[in-house]
Formats: structure tokens, sequence, C-alpha cells
């Protein structure tokens, strides 16, 4: 089955000094959003994507690659504005043999009632303005006929009206309340938690849980008197420093240093981030020298060393205890 997956570089406005990565490539447990929808749409029985992507961006091919590790084949196409997207969609499901094909955003995943990996059609969509209005939210499956139908107009805004009339037509259309979204740092945010919180398959499969709600990757080293506090994540090589604490709801990446006496909860703390000795991180993005408070609506970036930076500058956090199972806490 054909699946179209809408990588763009959308601009959303955020009065926060934060970094200029797309949101498909923020991490979500360590692992860009854009890999979970990916998963999700093997799941659908994808064997055959294409990406269709913004002509001056190059991140998708290089995040995604050939599509061998889920076992699909990609396919890549370069457009020029929006029209050239809505093209692009058009001519992918034109060309589909398939009795239903997908659509997805490379920045959002639905986490609904109805199961998108059932492989039923659907249109999920958003409800706004207390219920009377209704938006695309980014993962349709129609028969292809249907998309093309949809994706006659020139924007995106025409082909997410158009899926959601033909869902509403349909008897397809699915509401969800509970999104994986990294567009903004607050969503970002709580799509972590909502990731530490969901037992969907996938989303914790690069972790191994050691507690209940404690999920740690490969070489994760724990100095003397570290609390981990569930629901929790640690990336592959991250150690934490003596007598830290980290969670509930903390999300740390791969290959960062959490330095002793600090402590992590309700946070996300980015792969290769260096947090310093007796810090507090709380409702919190750090991404390097990066701090962006979510709670405060505000970011600052740190130019010391000793407190926030990239791994590659930091200090190292003192003796440390590989974790090879049993209990998470010393």
């Amino acid at each position: 089955m054909k699946a179209v997956l809408l990588a763009l570089n959308p601009r959303t406005p955020e009065p926060l000094e934060w970094t200029d990565t797309p949101p498909a490539l923020r991490p979500v447990l360590n692992r860009p959003l854009v890999h979970h929808v990916i998963e999700r749409l093997v799941d659908c029985g994808i064997t055959n994507l294409v990406v269709v992507t913004d002509a001056q961006h190059d991140w998708p091919q290089a995040t995604i690659g050939d599509g061998r590790r889920w076992g699909c084949s990609v396919t890549y196409v370069h457009s020029d504005g929006e029209r050239g997207v809505v093209e692009a969609v058009r001519a992918a499901a034109s060309e589909s043999a398939d009795a239903l094909v997908a659509l997805a955003a490379a920045d959002r995943l639905p986490l609904c009632d109805k199961d998108p990996s059932a492989g039923c059609e659907l249109v999920v969509v958003d409800r706004i303005d207390d219920g009377e209005m209704t938006r695309w939210g980014g993962w349709a499956m129609l028969p292809a006929a249907c998309i093309s139908e949809a994706a006659a107009g020139s924007s995106l805004s025409s082909l997410g009206d158009a899926l959601v009339a033909i869902g509403e037509a349909r008897g397809r259309c699915v509401t969800s309340d509970s999104w994986l979204d990294a567009r903004g740092a607050g969503a970002l945010l709580d799509s972590n938690r909502r990731a530490l919180d969901s037992h969907q398959r996938g989303l914790l499969s690069i972790g191994r849980e050691v507690e209940p709600g404690i999920w740690v990757g490969r070489n994760v080293r724990l100095g003397p008197g570290v609390s981990l506090v569930a629901p929790v994540f640690i990336g592959e090589n991250t150690s934490i420093g003596a007598r830290s604490t980290v969670g509930p709801h903390a999300a740390i990446g791969s290959a960062c240093l959490v330095d002793a006496d600090a402590s992590v909860e309700r946070s996300v703390v980015t792969a290769g981030t260096y947090v310093g000795e007796g810090l507090n991180v709380a409702d919190a993005i750090v991404d390097g020298p990066t701090l962006v408070n979510v709670r405060l609506g505000a970011s600052v970036r740190i130019d010391d060393g000793w407190l926030l930076a990239g791994t590659a500058g930091s200090r190292g956090v003192g003796a440390t205890t590989p974790i090879t199972g049993g209990p998470a806490a010393g």
C-alpha cells in the first residue's frame, strides 16, 4: 500500500529563542517525530512511501534514507510552493493501484481511540471553536480517487478542507484529542509526556523497561544515589551524576551528561546536552546551551559551560555505574 508523507518545513511563529530544527525532526523520546509517523504508517501496511518535500530542503532524505530500516521503499518528490506540493499528492494518488492511500503530515501524529493502523478509511480531524468547526488533523486513509479529488486545489488549506469534506460525506471523520506534535515548545513537551504515558506499540521501542515506567537505552550510567522517578526515559550512552533526580515525565536524549545533584522533571533534554551540577530543570526544554521555560513562555541562551552546553565541551559527571538491569535507582 502507498502513503504520501508531507515532509515540509513550516515556519510556526513562536516568540522563543530556540532551535531552527524542522518540527518533524524534533525529538519525541529521543527520536525524530517523523520516525514515529513512519512507523505508524508501516503498521498500516505501507510498503511504498512517497515523501513530498520543499525544493530547498534536503533533511527528509538525510533523516529517512531509503526506507530499508522500516522495510519499505521511499521515493522523494521535491516541489516548489504549495501548488507543487498539492500537485505531487495528486500525482502520487493517481498512480496508485491500491484500494486505499494514506496521507500524513511528518510533524504530527494522532493518538486517537480509533487506531489509524487498523487499515480502514478515516480522516482525522481537529475540532475547534467548541466543536463547531473542523480542520484536517494531518492524517487520512482514503481511496486513491478521493485523495486525487481532494488535491484538485492549489493550496494546503484547500487540500485539508477537501479531505474533511470527503471524510464527512463518507462518515469517516475521526476526532483525536491527543497528538504527538512538535510544532512548538509546549506541544513538544506535552508530546513527550503523552508518549511516556502511552502504551501504544513502538513509541518506547528503543528503550528497555528496567522498572515499571522507567525506560533506558544501552550503556546508560548512573552515579551513586541517583533517583529515577517514573515515568522517565533515558537515551543510550547517557550518564547521570551522583545524587541527581530524573523524572517524573522526563525524557533525556542520547549522549547526555547530567551532572551531580541536578534534577530534571517534566522536561526534555535533547541529545548531546550537558546539564550542570546542582541545576534544577522543570517544565523546560534544554537544547545544548538553550533553555526554554515552557511554563513561563521564555527562553534564554546560557553561555556558561558549567551550567548548560553541548557535551563536546562539557565537564565530566564523575564516577558512574553502568545499568545492566535490575533496580534503576541507586
